[in-house]
């Protein structure tokens, strides 16, 4: 398949790099390198620089800080992605700064349909209505024709407002064959007790708008030409479709409180809201309508048909998150976090995040890194659907929203020169485990219905200064 059969507004990269290969972002790490202008007390200055160990030094004007990166990701059987990174941040002084950041992504390979197993071969109409593909008997229907390509150009400046107040403001596009994003973002940040402590308050805006390869199907519709088509009406492809093209809205806000709690520890508290507004579909993900009596004639849990996903048109979610730095033995760095989310979708998330920073040399330091992250399912999870029930308002099968548990574990290294020139390569193995329901008919009973998922993630990192 081209690249016109993209994986649209659900195509996992950016996730699984958020989720899976860098820390969570806080504003204990700044959109630009931490540039720290001279402070009139000692004791903040060495507490703040546990921010970002190793990487606090003094902005000269003029000057322009490059850092640039290449991760490698790689499921088994599944999606292959290739993301490079280059940012640059250019100095006017010690604290006003300009960041432009340019980021390319490219997938390959496999990605769940949403559909489950069957003894019997399947074939599936690809999401442009032009051709199709088959799935073997026994096996988690894989959409093997999945090809995307993102390029994401973003653009911040930072400078301070008065003495103790710090603003930035920033602007983001993103464009894929079949999805566009403009975002805008701003945020304000407050010194108070002599630099130990900071309130901050940040505002983004994002309006997405999605045009995929044959249009937006209608929720519940049958797949067209699926061989599993019974009771479905439709006579013709366009009769799946309402629409070319939908969008949606997304407005997040962020209120945090850093403090410096001793000369060797940092901790912070964040609390997030977002509202998104639109389209949350995934317009190439589906659902299994599974026989309960055996009416189709193949045996009891086989397919009769599959429907287009349908999801609800608004979304909140609020999050809250802590993390605390320490430092041991004048070098070393502990740094710890927990994230706690919830939606009225229904999902809670749970994410515990652990580094140790080891400076076992003058300019060499070795990260040791895990996670664990745990999600219960939205409301409307459903692996399949049964022709006994009558269809409900709003489903879906995308394992993305049912219930798992993923473990993350690595090590960064990390070397830095005498002239501050800075380079790192790390590698990680992520694991997740999913929940099978116990209530499978027939031929699914005791099958592995969601799919499981190992991957590996490589990270280079080269950062100067010139």
């Amino acid at each position: 398949m081209a690249a016109t059969e993209s994986a649209g507004p659900a195509t996992p990269l950016p996730a699984l790099i958020d989720e899976l290969s860098t820390a969570t972002q806080s504003l204990l790490d700044s959109p630009v390198k931490a540039h720290c202008r001279p402070r009139r007390a000692g004791r903040p200055l060495a507490a703040i620089s546990l921010a970002l160990p190793g990487a606090l030094s003094a902005a000269t004007p003029g000057s322009w800080d490059i850092d640039s990166a290449v991760l490698f990701y790689s499921e088994t059987d599944r999606v292959q992605a290739i993301e490079p990174v280059i940012s640059a941040t250019r100095w006017f002084d010690t604290d006003r700064a300009l960041n432009a950041k340019l980021v390319v992504d490219t997938l390959t390979g496999a990605s769940p349909n949403g559909a489950v197993p069957s003894r019997l071969p399947q074939t599936y109409t690809q999401a442009s209505g032009n051709g199709s593909y088959t799935v073997a008997p026994n096996t988690i229907p894989l959409d093997d024709t999945f090809r995307d390509t993102r390029v994401a150009l973003s653009s911040s400046w930072q400078q301070p407002l008065t003495k103790n107040l710090n603003g930035d403001f920033g602007v983001a596009a993103s464009n894929e064959y079949d999805y566009f994003s403009l975002a805008l973002n701003g945020g304000l940040r407050y010194n108070l007790a002599q630099n130990n402590a900071t309130l901050s308050v940040a505002l983004a805006y994002a309006a997405d708008t999605l045009e995929p390869e044959g249009g937006i199907p209608i929720s519940g519709a049958c797949l067209f030409g699926a061989s599993a088509s019974n009771g479905c009406s439709a006579t013709s492809f366009d009769a799946t479709r309402r629409s070319a093209d939908d969008s949606k809205d997304t407005l997040d806000l962020l209120m945090g409180y850093t403090q410096v709690l001793g000369i060797r520890t940092v901790a912070q508290l964040n609390v997030t809201l977002t509202q998104s507004d639109g389209y949350h579909n995934d317009p190439f993900k589906l659902v299994s309508v599974v026989d309960t009596d055996n009416s189709n004639g193949n045996g009891i849990g086989e397919p009769e048909r599959h429907l287009h996903e349908g999801r609800p048109e608004s979304r909140l979610k609020q999050g809250l998150f802590g993390r605390i730095k320490h430092q041991f033995f004048d070098r070393d760095v502990l740094d710890a976090s927990y994230r706690y989310q919830t939606d009225d979708w229904g999902m809670q998330a749970h994410t515990l995040d652990l580094r140790y920073r080891w400076s076992f040399r003058a300019h060499q330091a070795l990260t040791p890194h895990l996670r664990w992250y745990d999600q219960s399912a939205v409301d409307f999870y459903r692996p399949f659907l049964r022709d006994d029930e009558a269809l409900p308002t709003y489903f879906t099968a995308d394992y993305r929203q049912g219930t798992f548990t993923g473990i993350t574990i690595g090590a960064e290294y990390a070397h830095t020169s005498r002239t501050g020139t800075e380079w790192k390569i790390a590698v990680e193995y992520y694991q997740q485990d999913g929940v099978d329901p116990g209530n499978a008919p027939g031929q699914l009973a005791g099958r592995d219905i969601f799919p499981d998922l190992e991957a590996i993630m490589v990270r280079l990192n080269f950062d100067f200064d010139w």
